[in-house]
């Protein structure tokens, strides 16, 4: 099980190691999902249709999953930066906060909250 969330960020088990920064774009179902390349993916689940987004993603933080999950195994193959049963992730985060992921310690932090747009 992953170690909750801390002041330094939400912690999860970090499955291909590496160290990204970016823009969150969550997505809950992979046929819904626009505007992933460039983006940290962040999901509750992943299945075998979130495949084809892994490839312009810069990173992967996943709610559930294991070493040995589907996504795990892609994102190995891929070499994506990923993180899986981050609990709560896909809550805290908003699509366009920025994020630091750092796989190498299982730890994604908000570096900085989407600015809400304001109507004219």
């Amino acid at each position: 099980t992953a170690a909750p969330s801390s002041s330094e960020g939400l912690r999860g088990l970090a499955v291909v190691r590496g160290r990204v920064r970016g823009p969150v774009k969550r997505v809950v179902d992979a046929t819904d999902a626009v505007g992933v390349p460039g983006c940290v993916l962040v999901c509750p689940r992943t299945d075998p249709g979130f495949v084809a987004l892994f490839a312009g993603a810069k990173a992967l933080v996943v709610e559930r999953g294991s070493p040995l999950s589907h996504c795990a195994i892609v994102a190995r193959e891929l070499g994506l930066p990923t993180i899986v049963n981050v609990v709560g992730v896909v809550d805290a985060v908003a699509d366009g906060d920025v994020v630091d992921v750092d796989a190498d310690a299982g730890v994604v932090s908000v570096v900085s909250r989407r600015q809400a747009q304001v109507a004219a």
